[in-house]
């Protein structure tokens, strides 16, 4: 990282006179840094980038590559710039016919995807790319969100027996399993995979390794009813998260701090709840944002803002809501949403059941007096 250093001050001092060589550069800079899990640095030499971009009138330098850029906006939180970045340079490799020349910008999308609930896409945008590296956390997401944890699982050990489990690159994947397991109600094992994280952190001394270490014997402590420990544990997580700008990973440490505290602390629980709820809802991360809402209506109390019944619907739900209150059919919704006839069907059948409608006819008059108002497009 220290000769990247050196690399990059020497490219946007303008040695090089050939553009490419910046960007192959901070290509490579960025692989480094997922390497060593060093995003602080190259969060700012992204932000020097930028400004030797515009200083030197070259604003296109990086749009072959924009998966770099999308990569430092989505761990701030700005979901929707990333995802323009993604959009816009998966688009310009498969109209040039390139290959991507780091990670591909369809597994950091599916990514996305998954936590804006959107599966249907998140699945055909793997397609095709299943058995590159990066598309195991997003393949991984995919198949927790599906249920699949048995799926997710071998693919997690796949990569990890590939990798080994004692290196900077198994942290991530590692924070995965023990999710799955968790999933699987298997403690002992999240609990062993956590004490394995842990030693990475304590070995690299990267203090997001021991955020996501933290986050995870939390996590593992609110499984097995020792609110003490998980509240410990996951409060020093919300720190560390909240210290390096990650706000995805504050709110989900937030929902587990709930979830650890509940039994003792119900109203402490509450408050945790809303306050994840609130993020991810800011961030657009509709599956979590459901997963809040539901814990919140466990505790007793409502979730989401507005008419109760509403703040009974997914984000998708009352999309798919608003198009029946224009008259639209199952096909045309699913031709507006980009998703199934079939998985249409399935959210106008939750629709009816959380509004308590019998009919399109109940539940578009539903849409149209209590939904706020828009511009249908």
């Amino acid at each position: 990282m220290t000769r990247f250093d050196q690399a990059m001050a020497a490219a946007t001092a303008g040695e090089p006179r050939d553009l490419r060589t910046l960007g192959d550069l901070f290509c490579a800079m960025m692989l480094a840094a997922e390497v060593t899990l060093e995003a602080d640095r190259f969060e700012q030499w992204n932000h020097l980038l930028f400004d030797y971009m515009k200083r030197n009138n070259h604003p296109d330098v990086l749009t072959f590559c924009g998966t770099c850029c999308a990569e430092v906006l989505g761990a701030a939180g700005q979901w929707e710039d990333g995802e323009k970045w993604l959009i816009d340079t998966l688009r310009a490799l498969e109209s040039s016919g390139q290959r991507a020349r780091c990670v591909h910008p369809a597994t950091r999308l599916a990514s996305l995807r998954v936590m804006q609930g959107r599966l249907e896409e998140a699945e055909a945008l793997l397609r095709g790319y299943e058995d590159l590296p990066e598309a195991t956390q997003p393949q991984v997401a995919l198949f927790l969100a599906t249920d699949q944890t048995a799926m997710a699982a071998a693919r997690l050990h796949r990569r990890l027996n590939e990798l080994g489990r004692d290196t900077l690159l198994a942290a991530p994947l590692l924070a995965q399993l023990i999710e799955v397991q968790l999933a699987q109600g298997d403690a002992e094992g999240a609990r062993t995979t956590a004490e394995m994280l842990a030693g990475i952190a304590e070995r690299s001394g990267r203090d997001r390794v021991a955020a996501e270490a933290e986050l995870a014997r939390g996590s593992v402590a609110a499984a097995t009813g020792d609110a003490r420990e998980a509240a410990e544990r996951l409060g020093r997580a919300i720190e560390l998260f909240t210290r390096y700008h990650m706000p995805h990973k504050a709110a989900r440490a937030h929902l587990a701090l709930a979830r650890g505290v509940a039994s003792e602390e119900p109203e402490r629980a509450v408050e945790e709840a809303r306050h994840a709820l609130d993020a991810f809802e800011r961030l657009g991360a509709t599956r979590d944002a459901d997963v809040a809402a539901r814990f919140l209506r466990e505790l007793g109390v409502g979730g989401r803002t507005g008419p109760k019944l509403l703040g009974e619907l997914s984000k998708r739900e009352a999309e798919v809501l608003r198009l029946l209150g224009y008259g639209l059919t199952n096909a045309e919704i699913a031709a507006r949403l980009y998703i199934s006839t079939k998985t249409v069907a399935t959210h106008v059948g939750n629709v009816f059941a959380k509004l308590h409608v019998r009919n399109r006819a109940e539940a578009a008059t539903f849409a149209q007096r209590q939904l706020p108002e828009d511009v249908p497009s």
